[in-house]
C-alpha cells in the first residue's frame, strides 16, 4: 500500500521515571485522560521490558533499541545518566534511534545541560527545546 510512514509522539523520562516531556503529532488514538497514569504505565513497561531483554540476551550486554507491535513501533534511547528518549511510529518506519541521539545532543545538551536556570528532573518547558524537537521530526522522511 501506499501508505506513509507517521510519527505519532515523543517522551522523555527521568532517571526517576518522571515524565519531563511530551508532545505528539500523528497520534491515532486518545491521549487517556488520565496522562499521568499513561505514563506511568509506559514507564512501566519499558522497566520490564529492558530488564526482559537483558536476561534473555545471549551477550553480556544488550540494548533495546526498537520494538514493534502491530500498530506502532517504540523507538528508544537511554543517555548514561538515565534519561530516556522514546518516539513511537507507525510500524513499517526504519529506526529513529539516531534521531532519537540527535536531540538528546543536540537540543537537550544545548538548550537544558547547558543552560543555568534548568535544574535536572524538572519538566521540560524550554520554547527553544520544543521547537527544535518539532522541527527535527518534521523534517524526518517518516513524518
Amino acid at each position: 500500500s501506499g501508505k506513509r510512514s507517521m510519527i505519532y509522539y515523543f517522551l522523555i523520562y527521568s532517571h526517576t521515571n518522571e515524565c519531563l516531556f511530551y508532545k505528539d503529532w500523528n497520534r491515532t488514538s486518545k491521549r487517556s485522560d488520565d496522562v499521568d497514569e499513561e505514563e506511568q504505565l509506559l514507564s512501566g513497561m519499558l522497566i520490564a521490558l529492558k530488564s526482559f531483554v537483558t536476561k534473555i540476551s545471549p551477550a553480556e550486554s544488550s540494548v533495546l533499541h526498537t520494538y514493534t507491535t502491530s500498530t506502532y513501533k517504540l523507538h528508544y534511547f537511554e543517555t548514561l545518566t538515565g534519561l530516556r528518549f522514546i518516539l513511537t511510529t507507525d510500524p513499517k518506519t526504519p529506526s529513529m534511534v539516531p534521531k532519537l541521539d540527535a536531540i538528546y545532543s543536540s537540543l537537550f545538551v544545548q538548550y537544558l545541560c547547558k543552560n543555568p536556570l534548568y535544574k535536572r528532573g524538572d519538566k521540560i518547558t524550554h520554547t527553544l527545546f520544543s521547537r527544535g524537537v518539532d522541527s527535527l521530526i518534521k523534517a524526518s522522511p517518516y513524518f
